[in-house]
């Protein structure tokens, strides 16, 4: 779902893979949750990542079925996995900045992050110890693909986003379709 509001750029909020069965349905569950979230007061980047996770689990069943609360929950649950708590789409990273971090020193770094090998674990290391936490800009697939050519990236932005995530030194992990990071550290407004 992309979501463009009037002002500032717009910001793709991805979804997981899903096994479809039928489409049926999946667009009317998607403009339910959407409104439902937005008439209880989420943001627009909460109800567009709610309205995701309601239109998957409807395209994994036959034919127009009622998600139930629980599935809702269920699957929020699972991707609120520790590592996945770190993968945050701009808006909702801003959030938590503002709401969690304002009074801490924010570290920013950005990269590809392909291959993941000794030198970027000590190199997010060291940019995690300048500060009292780091967050990651990851350049999106086709972002790569304009900087390193039509071969590249060997990961999917969602494997790379995920191997960050998992390590220790990592606190945030988002992604960024720019050719440079610019609007994002201009977002962020880090300290380092």
């Amino acid at each position: 779902m992309y979501g463009l509001e009037r002002g500032s750029p717009g910001i793709l909020h991805a979804t997981r893979p899903r096994n479809v069965y039928d489409v049926t349905g999946a667009g009317d569950m998607v403009l339910a949750m959407l409104a439902m979230a937005r008439a209880n007061g989420a943001s627009w980047s909460m109800a567009m990542d709610l309205g995701n996770v309601a239109g998957g689990l409807e395209v994994e069943k036959f034919g127009c079925v009622p998600i139930s609360r629980a599935e809702i929950i269920d699957e929020l649950q699972q991707m609120d996995s520790a590592s996945a708590r770190k993968i945050l789409s701009l808006p909702r990273l801003l959030e938590r900045l503002h709401a969690r971090h304002a009074s801490q020193k924010i570290v920013f770094t950005n990269g590809v992050f392909d291959i993941l090998h000794a030198g970027h674990v000590q190199y997010l290391s060291f940019a995690r110890s300048q500060g009292d936490l780091l967050v990651v800009g990851v350049n999106t697939d086709e972002s790569v693909r304009r900087l390193k050519g039509q071969n590249r990236p060997i990961n999917t932005l969602e494997d790379r986003m995920a191997v960050l995530a998992a390590l220790e030194s990592v606190s945030y992990v988002t992604a960024f379709e720019e050719d440079t990071p610019l609007e994002l550290i201009t977002a962020i407004t880090p300290s380092v």
